[in-house]
């Protein structure tokens, strides 16, 4: 699994529904550097990037 950095966040969240994955959600939202990068704006509450669960509050990354 590569390295995740830290990100800066756009103060903007998205909440997890049923079915979605890091990957699928960033590539839905268009998020430059993909699932790494959203998971880097979320290293407080994503722990393992492919476990996030319903209902859980995503922080999403600020555009570069």
């Amino acid at each position: 699994m590569p390295e995740i950095a830290a990100v800066p966040t756009s103060g903007e969240t998205y909440t997890v529904e049923a079915g979605d994955s890091l990957d699928l959600i960033a590539t839905d939202l268009d998020i430059e550097g993909g699932w790494i990068t959203l998971a880097g704006a979320n290293l407080d509450t994503v722990t393992d990037p492919n476990v996030i669960t319903v209902g859980q509050v995503l922080q999403l990354p600020a555009e570069k």
